[in-house]
């Protein structure tokens, strides 16, 4: 579900907790939504099954309305889910993470601003020139061995954060960021990484930056 995603600091986070409550009358919104939605998409389902036996062309059957119906259903149950969850959690919010590669150097420094990029020849790291030169290419899914050889490991940074959620907003705040050693997923000898920070790290990311600005 598309969230409209709220970062906060932690100290905005903690004044907006809701209260049990607010999750409880969220909990009767948000399954009435559900039942509502879930209503409407079969009402679809049965009129145009109808169609169907009676010979009658409907071209929107598993088209535009019927995804759109699911989407809506999986929103709505999502939501729901989400509340239970804060519902039964002791601090009425939920914990989350989110996982990158980070590419670094043989002393296990960092490189500014590389990133993985799908290119014509599969996924690879691309490394820009500091001082405007042409940037460095570095195949990304290799063996930690053919890093090496290049001058190069994988490390990973788990980003962990809170959240909560009301109606269409999902209110998120920081926990920490910790940086390790890059491990191999069993069976694979090598490494897929990914650059992809989910919405809520994004815009998390995001404020830091403003307030560390602003400071």
């Amino acid at each position: 579900m598309e969230f409209k995603i709220v970062p906060l600091s932690r100290n905005e986070f903690n004044s907006q907790i809701p209260t049990k409550e607010v999750l409880q009358a969220e909990m009767v919104n948000s399954t009435l939504d559900h039942d509502a939605v879930k209503k409407s998409q079969t009402d679809g389902w049965n009129y145009r099954m109808e169609n169907y036996y009676n010979c009658v062309d409907d071209y929107s059957w598993g088209g535009p309305c019927d995804r759109a119906a699911a989407d809506s259903v999986a929103n709505a149950q999502l939501r729901v889910s989400l509340t239970k969850k804060q519902l039964e959690s002791p601090t009425g919010t939920f914990f989350d993470t989110c996982t990158v590669s980070v590419l670094a150097d043989l002393n296990g420094n960092p490189i500014d601003g590389a990133k993985v990029i799908n290119t014509k020849f599969g996924k690879s790291w691309r490394i820009e020139d500091k001082n405007g030169g042409r940037p460095i290419w570095i195949t990304s899914d290799t063996t930690p061995a053919t890093y090496a050889k290049k001058g190069y490991m994988l490390l990973e940074r788990e980003y962990k954060y809170e959240a909560f959620v009301i109606g269409n907003k999902k209110f998120v705040t920081m926990i920490e960021s910790v940086l390790k050693p890059a491990t191999l997923k069993e069976g694979n000898r090598k490494y897929y990484p990914s650059t992809f920070l989910d919405r809520e790290v994004y815009f998390l990311l995001k404020l830091e930056n403003i307030e560390g600005n602003i400071a």
